[in-house]
């Protein structure tokens, strides 16, 4: 039995690029995690502010129902007073009657979509799903200068970081292919290690059982099963 200990070391000196490669593909990699996280927060904020307006347009909608519902209660009561002294008909009763009604459902359809964007509106921002929220009316300029539509569409493509993801994994697989060939061509590693090597435990720091080695080895694979393939 040998009692063997030893400090090993290797060191690549030419890998037909694999290392360099391997090394560019991990800041590739890194590089689309940091384009994902921003698409979240550019999706995240798109969808706060489209919670928010829908927030605004639930509101109209609920004053608007309000308004119709205000005006067809009264020309229903103008229309039953005329019917009781005999200057309208049933008919017209029964359509004033028809018409309010219609309204009432919108109202209360109006009045969910508010809940429920005011809920989805929290669950975007971290907070309780029932907390209060209060529109503040925000201050625009007049005389803002509303810029070409052709210049906006290129400086939004050119910043929209999905875009830039998917140039980055285009780069990112042309590497990976570049290291997967690297495995089955030639390579020279420097290899080497230091220790003791003895059958007495107790001479394992004895310098006269100590051994060395240093080599320069090339390796070239001949069959990997068409694993690179």
């Amino acid at each position: 039995t040998f009692y063997d200990m030893t400090l090993n070391f290797s060191q690549p000196l030419f890998t037909w690029g694999k290392v360099g490669n391997a090394m560019k593909v991990a800041k590739l990699g890194r590089r689309e995690m940091d384009l994902a996280l921003s698409d979240i927060r550019r999706q995240v904020a798109y969808d706060v502010t489209s919670a928010y307006y829908d927030i605004l347009l639930a509101e109209e909608s609920i004053e608007i129902y309000k308004q119709a519902i205000e005006t067809q209660q009264r020309y229903l009561k103008q229309t039953r007073d005329f019917f009781e002294v005999g200057d309208g008909t049933r008919l017209q009763v029964l359509r004033a009657e028809s018409q309010l009604a219609r309204t009432q459902p919108d109202l209360l359809a109006a009045e969910n979509e508010l809940d429920q964007s005011s809920k989805r509106l929290n669950f975007l921002l971290g907070r309780d799903l029932d907390a209060v929220l209060s529109n503040i009316e925000l201050a625009q300029e007049d005389d803002f200068m509303v810029p070409a539509l052709d210049s906006v569409s290129g400086v939004a493509a050119s910043l929209r970081p999905d875009l830039k993801a998917m140039d980055v994994s285009v780069q990112f697989y042309d590497k990976t292919i570049n290291v997967f060939k690297a495995d089955f061509r030639p390579r020279a590693d420097l290899r080497g290690y230091y220790g003791f090597s003895t059958i007495n435990t107790d001479d394992l720091l004895d310098r006269n059982f100590e051994s060395w080695r240093v080599a320069l080895e090339i390796s070239i694979p001949v069959f990997d099963g068409l694993r690179n393939r």
